[in-house]
């Protein structure tokens, strides 16, 4: 992240597939006299625990939180669909896909 932002001063955001990278990358904001919750927005994905505190510190803007339960109950509900034949509904039909809702947390939800 040092180097993006030495290469690119005028990067807006961060997104990053893990909380600990994006951690990384707050830290790496923060060290270089900026934050990672408003002058970079940075968001990770997980919901882990540091990415709570640093949401909370200030240092990152956003996580993203996925919900296992959710996620296994519609997994359960589609093969309950495909087991008695019926056919399925995608969101996104040329990529056959199905989008399962996630949270975003932040600062006002991060508790």
């Amino acid at each position: 992240m040092q180097d993006i932002l030495t290469a690119n001063p005028d990067v807006a955001g961060v997104f990053s597939c893990n909380d600990p990278m994006a951690v990384g990358a707050a830290q790496a904001i923060k060290d270089s006299g900026m934050s990672g919750a408003t002058d970079i927005f940075v968001v990770g994905f997980n919901a882990d625990e540091i990415a709570l505190e640093a949401i909370k510190a200030g240092d990152m803007a956003a996580t993203i939180q996925q919900v296992p339960y959710d996620m296994g109950q519609m997994t359960v509900s589609l093969a309950t669909l495909l087991m008695k034949g019926e056919t399925l509904t995608y969101d996104n039909e040329d990529e056959r896909e199905i989008f399962v809702p996630v949270n975003l947390i932040t600062p006002e939800n991060a508790n």
